[in-house]
């Protein structure tokens, strides 16, 4: 009888040896897995950062009557730039490159781009976005020929205030479709 009080008394302290290790791995497994998915979750935030595109705007320069945009946006890890002036001659190749410095006075080239023709012109470059706006000032500078390459027809200068969201409620860039200014209507 001795036997099976001593054994009684012992239960208890055993439940609760039980209990506070059960409590203890619980608990261990219950902030890993907390911490587990508050990592998971940070990792899917960041995946679903809102991807960006870059717009520039082109301003003439020597009474050329050529403005225009570039726009700039990253696919897998390079950057597609798209270029459009409005009023470039027709069928006549005009280089366009990404210049270090700003506008009205550019400084060397930074990137070459895809020469206009007809006043478009797509090119990829090797880069990312970052990369682009880790080297400014930089601007967007067209030439009137290649022959003319010294003369500047527009140019635009590359901002971080330009990035502007692309999601499926940002409108497209538009075609660039005004008339010239008064001072160069033919």
């Amino acid at each position: 009888m001795e036997f099976q009080q001593k054994e009684s008394k012992e239960m208890p302290l055993v439940t609760v040896i039980v209990a506070v290790v059960l409590l203890v791995v619980g608990g261990w497994y219950y902030l890993s897995y907390q911490q587990l998915a508050e990592e998971q979750n940070t990792e899917q935030v960041a995946e679903k950062k809102v991807p960006q595109k870059l717009v520039v705007s082109f301003g003439m320069l020597n009474k050329s009557g050529q403005i225009g945009s570039a726009v700039f946006y990253e696919r897998d890890g390079k950057v597609q730039v798209e270029v459009d002036v409005y009023n470039a001659p027709k069928d006549t190749p005009q280089p366009v490159h990404v210049h270090e410095e700003s506008c009205p006075n550019p400084g060397a080239v930074k990137y070459p781009l895809t020469s206009l023709v007809n006043g478009q012109s797509e090119t990829v470059l090797d880069i990312t976005l970052e990369n682009l706006l880790s080297s400014l000032p930089l601007s967007v500078n067209v030439h009137k020929s290649e022959k003319d390459a010294g003369i500047y027809v527009s140019c635009g200068n590359i901002s971080r205030e330009n990035l502007v969201p692309i999601d499926n409620n940002t409108p497209p860039v538009p075609q660039v479709s005004m008339p010239p200014p008064p001072s160069v209507a033919q």
